[in-house]
């Protein structure tokens, strides 16, 4: 029934004298009960303490508990059996309830309930009134007085409400974890083993108010309570100042004083510890200063040089992982250290365990990181929230391959992917096309084929379909939805797999993951029976279920206990206790990380706490205690080593962005002006342990080789390392291959002419795209044509199949006005028309008819493509009105069979190409003795006629098209054919360019681009205009000369261009057939031929490694080009 504190300042002892007098305590008065309370995770550290320390190495009159195992004691004393706990896990889903179910009803909060984190603040919000002693009543009585501040006034009133219902939900079956400490204080009175029992409180760095009122009881009943407290001196009645680094430790103290006060206890007198140095830094100066001037507002400074507290500066979050880990295999391997005798910290563990862990793994160092882990990232958690939006979203694309790529179907990946394949194909969307035996586009495909999609779709919805039917059944209780999941999980062998994946990861070594992996299961059946237990006959929609389970989810987290008493702890500054550590390394001191930036970021802010408090309801810190709590915390880890100190920062952070250094090292500098800062590996040594930690020197090392031959000399390091591995490591081939692998930088790969003959033949027949392809870029060419790779057809309108609707519509229609008594110029605008309808009809049941009557999406692409076939009929008609050319043949196809002349290219070693192609169109003007022609290619997307493009190979179509044309028709003349010209008509929507605009306005937007014969003869029959041309970009003089500037060229021109195109065609065949296969795209003013490649993924084209380049093309004037041309011609 007394009160007595032991105080002193970190590193005095105080836990150190408490195991010392509770143990010659217990031995001499045996009869009495002793207590240790401690925060949870002192617990196991305490008694191993307490054991070691005691002379008979065990005692029974000694406990060591936290405040929620005590109360379960003080529930077993009295009989009492409390309700079951509502952990984290289920507040979150229960809110998650509560805010589903009556969504309308919450207008403050509407916006904020979706955004992720939401659940997390209010459950914090929530518990933070739990635990400071505020009812929901009192939340709603404050809204009253509030009525000066709406935001808040809402806010508390909406709280309320959920605080209300909360309550309501839980009560007569549940308690949350603030509230068992609440309920174990009403029994304090009649639990006979706190009767006279001596109590002590050590690792506290403060109580919160239901702790304070359970002690208020304790101290009624207990003979003693002993409460460690870090602060050099307690002086009762003293006031602090705000900024005080020991406020908050003095705060509970005078807590305390005042509950002795009010019973009218005794208060014992205080053990002050107070050594000049502290027992925890005898030897260790530099510590003892820092302990004593950390946040203290005087202005000392340590003379010395500090040799005990280190500064290095790192590159990147990386940098100072390496650096801390080769520093503790250093200072293992040249001190004697132990691994457990090493912690390291940092203010976000988060941004730094990966890099450390991989480091670590490298040196072979044990490692435990002191966090809970989140389980998102795991395949079953994956599986089961797939499974929800499965059925939520009734077997969309996305959900079921969502589910099918978790990792827990038992179809295989290879399986999974041919499915994907042909849905995607097949446009196979909901649960009613999964029901049937897939039909849609399997005409004409073999049957082992149909066979194994239909086997695959069996399979699957064997395993998902009775599981979706339970989830959609509104009338289904949420316990027999859950034994479904259970169900579906044991049918999939969830434990099984995980249990092999555990097998998997221990047998690599990695006994960290195969822990995780054997708790997943349990976890995930805790949170099935969880679901059960709170919501159990309860009939919900899979919308409301799949949340609950979400948040479920989001709040399972994985506790890994250490592997070995030997391992370095990785952890967080202010969440880590650490007992005993001798070197300490604190990591990631830059600015916004130690101290963290502090933001007032929950669901009551600051300002609006010290409202409250004004109105009788006191919550938490505001932002300067959490300041000074910050502080306090910081003080602690750093006084926490015995031997050695070590900080580090970076000058970057993962991504490249600058950081800047804490502020808290300035003050470090002020009290160690001569603590220097050594750059890291600049100025810190770096030590290489094992062949795996050297193998990015020695690359490093080769590199310097290759490009300063000179300096290697000087780097003997490299040498020796090098002669290492060179006369001693098992990795001699690896060097071998790094050394030629950095001597050869890229390397041409080619193929030889045999293998290349036996890939494609000896003849090769293609379109002349194919050959436009090639001199594009090699590589593309090859994978198209060699290893014949093809992007996943989707069931959907490319803009490729729109290109091929207009060509056959335009195909079927010109045909129809040939057959028929009309001509282009003459037929009537009805007749027109319905030729249009009937051709597009046409058109779309040989061209993906199916696909366009999927969808109302797609159907309008019909209106569409018959808007813009009308408006370019109207056109290609306007270019006919005034020319003497009549369109003659349409889809006008050549190749082999057509044995012409200018279609077949003789390559070496009697190796022959075969060029094929289908002329969209082709208008002529016959005289007496030569037939004009005019060769014209519809294109669906941009296109320009270049005459660049054309010299380089990039585009040889029209030109060839223009050869094989003027043969075909010279065979069936037998007169002269001379070229008129040759187009390309673009294919597009007049009503986007001008909707208002004059008609010849409108006319001029829709030119040809292309080249006319310059002969004024020819230009006129081509079109006799008024002005400028409607056809084609062609101006003319008064003389009746073309503008300079104009597409034109003679016609021995054409010629020319002929007779390039075949040379250049043979160039390439050949080309091919060497076996020239690099990745080696063209660039020029336009772009490049990466820029819409499906291949640049897969071919490792890179401008900046060596070895790469670009076909960088000349730029040439339409002259230069015509003058090469001419050149080669003659």
């Amino acid at each position: 029934m007394a009160l007595r504190y032991i105080t002193g300042r970190s590193g005095q002892g105080k836990t150190e004298y408490l195991v010392k007098e509770v143990i010659r305590r217990s031995i001499e008065i045996p009869e009495k009960q002793y207590y240790v309370i401690v925060p949870e995770q002192f617990s196991l550290e305490m008694q191993r303490k307490i054991v070691k320390m005691h002379p008979r190495h065990g005692f029974f009159n000694i406990d060591v508990l936290s405040f929620h195992r005590l109360s379960y004691r003080i529930f077993a004393e009295c009989n009492y059996q409390p309700k079951e706990i509502l952990e984290d896990l289920g507040v979150s889903m229960m809110l998650r309830k509560i805010l589903s179910e009556e969504e309308g009803d919450f207008l403050y909060f509407k916006k904020s309930m979706k955004k992720p984190g939401f659940i997390d603040e209010l459950k914090s919000m929530l518990m933070e009134f739990i635990g400071y002693g505020v009812s929901w009543k009192q939340v709603e009585e404050v809204t009253k007085q509030l009525d000066e501040n709406k935001s808040l006034c809402n806010k508390c009133e909406e709280l309320g409400r959920i605080y209300e219902r909360f309550e309501k939900a839980i009560e007569g079956r549940f308690m949350v974890t603030e509230q068992i400490l609440d309920i174990a204080r009403e029994f304090t009175g009649k639990a006979p083993m706190l009767k006279n029992a001596v109590f002590y409180f050590d690792g506290f760095a403060g109580f919160t108010p239901v702790q304070i009122s359970f002690l208020r009881e304790l101290l009624k009943v207990a003979a003693q309570i002993n409460v460690t407290v870090t602060i050099p001196e307690f002086i009762p009645g003293q006031k602090g100042m705000s900024e005080d680094l020991f406020n908050a430790s003095k705060k509970t103290a005078d807590a305390l004083l005042m509950l002795c006060k009010e019973n009218m206890q005794e208060v014992e007198e205080i053990v002050n510890l107070r050594e000049k140095i502290a027992p925890r830094f005898i030897n260790n100066p530099e510590a003892t200063f820092l302990e004593q001037h950390l946040f203290q507002n005087n202005k000392e400074s340590y003379d010395d040089f500090p040799e005990r507290i280190h500064m290095t500066v790192c590159r990147n979050p990386d940098g100072e992982a390496d650096y801390v880990m080769h520093k503790i295999e250093q200072l293992v391997r040249q001190k004697g250290y132990r691994y457990r005798d090493f912690a390291v910290l940092s203010g976000d563990v988060a941004e730094y365990a990966s890099a450390f862990k991989r480091k670590a793994a490298i040196l072979n160092i044990p490692v435990f990181e002191d966090t809970k882990k989140k389980v998102s990232y795991h395949s079953g958690v994956e599986a089961v929230r797939s499974l929800f939006h499965l059925a939520q979203m009734d077997y969309s694309y996305e959900s079921v391959f969502r589910y099918l790529k978790s990792g827990m179907s038992d179809l295989m990946d290879e399986e999974a992917d041919y499915l994907e394949n042909y849905v995607l194909y097949a446009g196979i969307r909901g649960l009613s096309m999964w029901k049937k035996p897939f039909v849609r586009r399997l005409k004409n495909k073999e049957e082992d084929m149909i066979k194994e999609l239909h086997t695959l779709q069996e399979r699957f919805m064997k395993e998902t379909e009775h599981f979706c039917q339970v989830m959609r059944d509104k009338e289904v209780s949420v316990k027999d939805k859950m034994k479904a999941l259970y169900l579906t999980m044991t049918e999939l062998a969830f434990e099984e797999k995980f249990s092999y994946c555990a097998q998997k990861a221990e047998d690599a070594g990695d006994y960290v993951k195969a822990t995780e992996y054997r708790q997943l299961y349990e976890l995930l059946i805790s949170l099935i029976d969880k679901i059960v237990m709170i919501f159990g006959e309860e009939k919900m929609t899979i919308k409301e279920l799949g949340e609950i389970m979400d948040a479920g989810l989001d709040s399972l987290g994985l506790g890994v206990v250490p592997l070995s008493m030997d391992q370095v702890v990785l952890g967080d500054l202010k969440r880590s206790r650490l007992h005993e550590i001798k070197v300490l390394f604190i990591t990631g001191m830059n600015d916004g990380k130690i101290p963290p930036n502090l933001e007032d970021r929950g669901i009551i802010s600051d300002d609006e706490k010290e409202l409250l408090k004004q109105y009788g309801i006191t919550l938490s810190q505001n932002l300067l205690e959490q300041s000074m709590e910050d502080e306090f915390y910081m003080y602690m880890a750093f006084s926490k080593p015995t031997e050695e100190l070590y900080f580090s920062y970076s000058l970057t952070d993962s991504d490249g962005t600058a950081l800047r250094p804490s502020v808290l090292q300035k003050n470090l500098s002020c009290l160690f002006p001569k603590l220097n800062r050594k750059k890291y590996p600049e100025e810190e040594k770096r030590y290489y342990f094992n062949e795996e930690d050297s193998r990015e020197f020695l690359l490093q090392g080769l590199l310097q080789m290759k490009h300063h031959p000179e300096q290697i000399k000087k780097n003997k390091a490299f040498l020796m390392l090098a002669n290492y591995w060179d006369q001693y490591s098992e990795k001699k081939k690896d060097l071998e291959k790094y050394g030629q692998y950095l001597e050869e930088s890229y390397e041409e790969p080619k193929l030889s002419e045999d293998l290349m003959e036996e890939l494609y033949g000896k003849e090769i027949s293609g379109s002349v795209t194919r050959l436009e392809r090639f001199a594009a870029c090699p590589y593309q060419y090859y994978c198209i044509y060699g290893l014949e790779l093809k992007e996943r057809e989707e069931y959907k309108i490319r803009p490729m199949d729109l290109g091929n609707l207009f060509h056959k519509a335009l195909e079927t229609f010109s045909k129809k006005v040939k057959e028929s008594d009309y001509s282009w110029k003459t037929i009537p605008e009805k007749v027109q028309n319905e030729y249009i309808s009937e051709a597009l009809q046409t058109a779309m049941d040989e061209n993906l008819g199916d696909v366009f009557y999927s969808s109302s999406r797609n159907q309008y692409k019909i209106k569409t493509v018959e808007r813009i076939m009308r408006r370019t009929i109207g056109v290609l008609r306007a270019h006919l009105k005034n020319s003497e050319f009549e369109p003659d043949r349409f889809e006008l196809h050549f190749g082999k069979q057509e044995r012409l002349r200018e279609a077949e290219v003789p390559l070496s070693n009697g190796r022959k190409m075969f060029l094929l192609g289908t002329i969209d169109r082709v208008d002529v003007c016959e005289e007496d003795d030569r037939v004009l022609m005019r060769v014209i290619d519809y294109k669906s997307g941009a296109k320009k006629f270049e005459m660049e493009d054309f010299y380089y190979g990039l585009e040889l179509q029209l030109i060839i098209y223009m050869n094989a044309a003027e043969e075909i028709y010279h065979k069936e003349t037998e007169k002269e054919v001379t070229p008129a010209g040759v187009f390309y008509y673009q294919l597009q929507d007049p009503i986007v360019k001008a909707d208002h605009a004059e008609e010849e306005s409108l006319l001029k937007n829709f030119r040809m681009s292309g080249m006319a014969n310059s002969d004024g003869d020819i230009l006129n029959k081509l079109e006799a205009p008024d002005g400028d041309f409607l056809s084609m970009p062609v101006r003319l003089k008064k003389s009746g000369e073309p503008y300079k500037n104009s597409p034109v060229m003679g016609t021995q021109d054409f010629h020319y261009m002929g007779g390039y195109a075949k040379r250049k065609a043979a160039e390439l065949g050949g080309r091919i057939y060497k076996g020239e296969i690099r990745p080696r795209p063209y660039r020029n003013k336009k772009g490049t031929a990466c820029d819409y490649c499906p291949f640049a993924d897969v071919c490792g084209f890179d401008v900046k490694l060596p070895g790469y380049e670009y076909q960088s093309f000349q730029s040439l004037s339409v002259e230069e080009v015509l003058e090469k041309i001419r050149e080669e011609g003659e």
